[in-house]
């Protein structure tokens, strides 16, 4: 995977709090529908990731202090970089419909930030280990 900074997308430095301790890595899905093309075009990929950034930004109910992600992977071997390595997530959300963790290449990449290495889960993964540590 080839990682794409948030210089290279033409973004200031993330205002998002910092975070210095992780369980490991999320792996989070849009949740709407998108268009098929992005599978093919690289181009509309980072263009999509800009106008999550943008949404995000313009959310005044959430009051998101950037992208609610700290980084997207495409179907053509990039990562784009949200509010990166050390910095809170602004998401929760729903279980990923099944199969929504294809790539652990994400997590290879960012590998040496993980508390733990064995931890790349997708949402569902993270409520079935919260709950399962609840009734130990």
């Amino acid at each position: 995977m080839k990682l794409v900074t948030r210089a290279q997308l033409g973004w200031p430095a993330s205002a998002a709090p910092a975070q210095t301790k992780t369980k490991g890595v999320k792996v989070h899905y849009e949740g709407t529908a998108v268009s098929q093309d992005l599978l093919t075009n690289h181009a509309l990929r980072t263009a999509e990731w800009k106008a999550i950034r943008k949404a995000h930004l313009a959310n005044k109910v959430e009051n998101y202090s950037d992208v609610a992600y700290n980084y997207a992977a495409c179907p053509h071997g990039y990562l784009l970089e949200g509010r990166g390595i050390g910095k809170r997530t602004g998401v929760n959300g729903n279980p990923p419909e099944p199969g929504a963790l294809r790539d652990r290449d994400p997590a290879r990449l960012l590998g040496s930030h993980r508390a733990d290495g064995r931890h790349a889960l997708g949402h569902q993964g993270w409520y079935r280990a919260a709950a399962e540590a609840r009734r130990r």
